[in-house]
């Protein structure tokens, strides 16, 4: 706390950063939650109480040679939006930021949810994806473009993936000593906030034997993910595709292996400028389609094979797909895109699809 205030600068930070750690170090949800309602208590007072934050500011002296971004939103070169970034070699005192409480309150609130959404605790976590919508602005200005934002994510995650996260609901199942669960767990929260570092590193405290021996299918989900983390850097996306391939001949019967193969072929395929690497990735797309017939996986394979067919300039090829799958799935996700008139006609809508849903493990409302 700044001088022993009751609503001091620090105190809101410190209670947060206490619960993150009963969760992520100790795996203790409990012990957590009750550090994060202190910091929810200590956030509505600090609301109620008519402190003047602005006396928080910088030292004179430091304010000098420090200065906090005004802005809560930042973009890159492409016009992804990210929080923001101080130029390099600048120091920040985000602490005096006019957006720092509202940024703190985000992260205890998306704790929270954590918390509730694996217990299961649906009726609790739902007015908290409410408040994540509402001060997520970079989530906010996600959606307008891809509707990918956390807070949509996990919407969709509570919806159609019966309470998992990243992780099917098979794949989720193979997780039963409660420790190793709720480790996997907090590895996708990471990988669903598009904290990939922090992603790797939990997934790799369980590929490690932290908690124990894994199973075979423990270790295939452990071993996907990570694949996965790696897909999403651009320099690493083959070596990721090539750590994927190992499914061919290994854990073929586990819930990972469909999914694993599909996003080897959806990073193959992502280069529209190697012909041989898309032609590679519809070898692994048929590959899910012949030997997991029955899966989502099998479906969206053969779309996907589909579309590749049709960039690699086959257009009969192309056709005689989309029309194996209007057969196969007349209620499929893609049916009204699965024709060459269609792509023909929306090729840009088309190329937005595709992107989408060939990141290697991203779940799209389709």
């Amino acid at each position: 706390m700044a001088n022993g205030e009751k609503w001091g600068l620090y105190c809101g930070e410190a209670l947060v950063a206490l619960g993150e750690l009963r969760l992520k170090r100790n795996l203790d949800p409990e012990g957590a939650v009750q550090w994060f309602k202190k910091a929810e208590a200590w956030l509505a007072g600090v609301e109620g109480s008519g402190a003047d934050w602005s006396k928080f500011k910088s030292p004179e002296k430091s304010a000098e040679v420090t200065v906090s971004p005004q802005e809560a939103l930042g973009f890159d070169n492409w016009g992804n939006v990210h929080e923001p970034r101080p130029k390099s070699g600048a120091l920040v005192n985000h602490l005096t930021a006019p957006w720092y409480l509202d940024r703190l309150r985000l992260r205890n609130s998306s704790n929270l949810l954590f918390v509730y959404f694996v217990q299961g605790r649906e009726q609790e976590a739902k007015p908290l994806l409410e408040r994540i919508r509402r001060l997520d602005r970079v989530g906010q200005e996600s959606d307008k473009i891809w509707a990918a934002s956390f807070a949509r994510r996990m919407e969709w995650n509570l919806l159609y993936n019966k309470g998992c996260l990243r992780a099917t609901p098979a794949e989720a199942a193979a997780f039963v000593d409660p420790k190793r669960r709720l480790l996997m767990f907090l590895a996708d929260y990471a990988y669903e906030r598009e904290d990939r570092e922090e992603a790797e590193r939990l997934y790799n405290r369980l590929m490690q034997g932290e908690w124990g021996k894994l199973t075979q299918a423990e270790e295939a989900y452990i071993y996907t993910s990570l694949a996965f983390c790696m897909g999403w850097k651009r320099k690493e996306k083959y070596a990721a595709a090539d750590l994927l391939k190992v499914f061919e001949k290994k854990w073929q019967d586990t819930p990972s292996a469909p999914i694993a193969l599909l996003g080897c072929a959806n990073l193959l395929t992502r280069d529209s400028s190697d012909r041989q690497r898309r032609e590679s990735g519809i070898r692994y797309y048929d590959l899910v389609e012949q030997r997991y017939p029955h899966t989502e996986e099998a479906a969206d394979a053969l779309f996907l094979s589909g579309w590749t067919s049709y960039l690699l300039g086959d257009r009969k090829e192309a056709a005689a797909r989309f029309t194996r799958y209007a057969a196969r799935y007349p209620k499929g996700a893609y049916i009204e895109s699965a024709s060459l008139e269609y792509f023909d006609k929306h090729e840009a809508r088309a190329q937005e699809i595709i992107k989408a849903t060939s990141q290697p493990g991203l779940q799209v409302e389709k």
